[in-house]
Order: C-alpha cells, then sequence, then structure tokens
C-alpha cells in the first residue's frame, strides 16, 4: 500500500513585534534590488543600499521598543 506523504510544514506564531510596517518595509526593499538586478547601475545599488538601511533601522527599532 502507499502510505500518505507527511506534510513537514510548521507552523510558527510572528514576532510579537511584527506588524504591516515591517512587512510594508521588507515588501518595498524587493522592488530596488530588482531594478538594481535588472540595470546594475551605481544610482539602483545605491537606491537599493538606502532601502536595505531604512528597512534594519526600522526593525531594530521595532525590536528594542518592543
Amino acid at each position: 500500500s502507499i502510505l500518505p506523504k507527511n506534510n513537514n510544514k510548521k507552523n510558527f506564531a510572528p514576532s510579537p513585534w511584527w506588524d504591516s510596517s515591517c512587512s510594508q518595509a521588507v515588501n518595498l526593499r524587493k522592488y530596488p534590488f530588482k531594478n538594481f538586478r535588472c540595470t546594475g547601475s551605481l544610482s539602483d545599488f545605491y537606491n537599493y543600499s538606502n532601502a536595505c538601511a531604512s528597512t534594519t533601522r526600522l526593525l531594530k527599532r521595532k525590536k528594542k521598543t518592543a
């Protein structure tokens, strides 16, 4: 007989400090990366770098105030 496959997905509880602004910042960080990956220009790299830095600052601030 054939055994059913196990569903190894584990449900996880999100961090208590994570909210919609964190999700939005992480999603907005993707667009400058895609743009830089397509063009390879230095100005697009700076835009991506600034988006990463602002997202990191936001997440650190959220963790600290939680």
